[in-house]
């Protein structure tokens, strides 16, 4: 059995087709950001049983309390009249 909780930072699309740097100069060079991402707490729970038989049993509980980030800036290195910034 085990436990486990905290507090992180997720892209909304969990594949991560977005990598940091990428969108770090996307942002930077042309003021589109383009990752999407949320701050969540979240606590789970693992139960796991091995039979002698070999089955084994795996049970999982997650409870997630989602909240969207918003961009803190618009700054970019070349000044543009309308940035790409969503939200």
């Amino acid at each position: 059995m085990g436990f486990s909780g905290g507090k992180r930072v997720s892209q909304f699309n969990k594949a991560n087709p977005i990598t940091p740097l990428i969108n770090s100069i996307a942002t930077l060079f042309f003021g589109s950001n383009y990752m999407k991402t949320y701050e969540n707490y979240f606590g789970s729970t693992t139960f796991t049983r091995r039979y002698e038989s070999g089955l084994r049993l795996s049970v999982n509980a997650l409870y997630e309390d989602r909240m969207p980030l918003d961009n803190t800036t618009n700054y970019t290195f070349f000044k543009k009249d309308s940035a790409n910034f969503y939200t």
